[in-house]
Order: structure tokens, then C-alpha cells, then sequence
């Protein structure tokens, strides 16, 4: 059985490891870039930008941009950083101890990622102006929660199938999939993440009914707890997937995969 202990611990260890002077001045970057971008255009903005827009603009930005981003850094080198270390092997032999692995360094990315879009959208949300802004607020930290929670296990299992080439994929993935599948109206583009965040966004915002007619069919009819049940669903799914993956597989230490 999967230890609770034992996953901890490889949390820990990979926190630690993460304090590493790139990947702090990384984590300043995607914190702090959403904040001074919307300074810029405010102040330089001689129009009043509608709540829908700004929201919009602010969504893609914290939901999106960071949390892809730092997790392209936290997540998709799973696999690769263990191989090139030499330290595979020595997590091979242990009991259960690629899946202890695999959990630890997820929920480590997951941490870092959601910590910075929490920073980034607690600086934003003050300084622009909304009627609801303390549902704004809350509405963003949920779903950069559940966005690092999602792309988090769909990096994981792109690094546990194409360890040295994990962040290629990633990419790929990222742009075709969740960037021009997801606008299109059609059924594939329910399959996409991005697609279930945007839609929760503008239920739980009250948005829907402000946009047009046409654009709704980007947006999904579902109530809410579906849309929050099928990102869930999936995470779990994918972990689930890479866990079994990561358990059986065997990796070439000095050679391509």
C-alpha cells in the first residue's frame, strides 16, 4: 500500500530541494508578473475596462499563464531530474518508492505553483475595480486550485511516458490542446481543462448571461459541481494512470528514452 508517511517525506525532500536560488527568482516571476502587467495597463489605460474583461484578462493570467508555466518548471522534469541525478535506481529497489516519488514531487508542484498564483492574485485583486471583488478573489483561488491540481497530474503522466521529453510534449499538449481545441465549438473541446475552468468561471462570476448569445457555446450548460466533479475525476484518473505506469515501467538511466 501506498505509504502517507513516506510521501511526506519525498514532499519535504523535494521542497527543500526546491529552495534553490533559480527556482525562487522563477516562483518571483510568476507571482509577481500578473500584478505588475495589470499595473501597467491601468495606468497607462485612458478607457474604463469592463469587470468582464478585466476578470477575463485576469484569469488567463493567474489560471492560466502561471500555473502552465510553473508547472512546465515543477512538474514535467519529474522523471528526467531523477535519471540525469543517478539516483533512479536507488528508488527503484525500495519498496513502493517510484510511487512515493511520483506523489511527493506532484504535490510539491502543486504547492509551489498554487502559492504562486495565490500571491499573484491577492496583490492583483485590490488595485482593480470590481463590485465583488472579494468574490472575485475567491472565485480565482479555487480555480487556480483546481487548474494546478488538473495540468499538475497531466505533466506528471506526460513525464512518467516521455521522461526526456516530458516538457516538449507538455508544450505541444498545452498550445494544440488547451489553447485552440478548447475554442472550438465543438464536442472534443469538453474533453479540455481549460474549457471546464473557463465555463466555472463565468457561472460562478454570473457572467453568463452577459455575454453573447454565440459566445455560449464556448462555455459549458453544465451546472457547477459537474464541471468541478470531471476536473477531479481526471486528476484522479491521470495519477492514477501515471502511478501504474511509473510502478511497472523500466527506465534506461544512460540511455534516450
Amino acid at each position: 500500500m501506498v505509504d502517507g508517511r513516506s510521501i511526506w517525506a519525498a514532499f519535504r525532500f523535494e521542497w527543500r530541494r526546491s529552495l534553490s536560488g533559480f527556482r525562487i527568482a522563477s516562483w518571483c516571476v510568476l507571482a509577481f508578473f500578473t500584478p505588475v502587467l495589470i499595473f501597467l495597463v491601468q495606468s497607462r489605460s485612458r478607457a474604463d475596462v469592463s469587470q468582464l474583461v478585466m476578470g477575463s484578462v485576469i484569469f488567463v493570467l493567474v489560471v492560466e499563464v502561471t500555473c502552465l508555466l510553473g508547472l512546465l518548471l515543477w512538474g514535467a522534469p519529474l522523471i528526467q531530474s531523477e535519471l540525469e541525478s543517478n539516483s533512479w535506481i536507488y528508488l527503484a529497489v525500495r519498496p513502493r518508492g517510484r510511487i512515493h516519488l511520483l506523489l511527493g514531487k506532484y504535490v510539491n508542484a502543486v504547492t509551489w505553483v498554487f502559492l504562486a498564483a495565490l500571491t499573484a492574485i491577492s496583490i492583483t485583486a485590490p488595485f482593480v475595480w470590481m463590485v465583488r471583488v472579494g468574490q472575485f478573489w475567491t472565485v480565482i483561488v479555487t480555480l487556480a486550485f483546481l487548474s494546478s491540481l488538473s495540468y499538475g497530474a497531466l505533466y506528471v503522466l506526460m513525464a512518467v511516458i516521455f521522461p526526456k521529453r516530458a516538457m516538449v510534449f507538455a508544450v505541444a499538449y498545452t498550445l494544440i490542446f488547451e489553447g485552440l481545441v478548447s475554442l472550438v465549438p465543438a464536442t472534443v473541446n469538453r474533453l479540455t481543462i481549460q474549457y471546464r475552468l473557463r465555463s466555472l468561471l463565468f457561472r460562478w462570476m454570473d457572467w453568463y448571461e452577459r455575454i453573447p448569445e454565440d459566445a455560449r457555446i464556448l462555455l459549458s450548460k453544465a451546472p457547477a459541481w459537474q464541471n468541478v466533479g470531471f476536473l477531479l475525476g481526471l486528476t484522479a484518473l491521470l495519477l492514477g494512470a501515471a502511478v501504474v505506469i511509473i510502478q511497472y515501467r523500466e527506465y534506461a538511466v544512460n540511455s534516450p528514452d
